[in-house]
């Protein structure tokens, strides 16, 4: 990924493994819409 990057001279994203706050799961942002409360993590 990191050479296609370079290759296209696109912007370097971060690799997910560092990144400290990871997306929300499917199930979290389901029941954030069910309950109207946003999720905690």
């Amino acid at each position: 990924m990191r050479a296609i990057e370079r290759e296209f001279d696109l912007r370097r994203v971060t690799p997910s493994i560092e990144v400290q706050r990871h997306a929300l799961t499917k199930g979290e942002i389901e029941e954030g819409l069910r309950t109207g409360v946003p999720s905690t993590r």
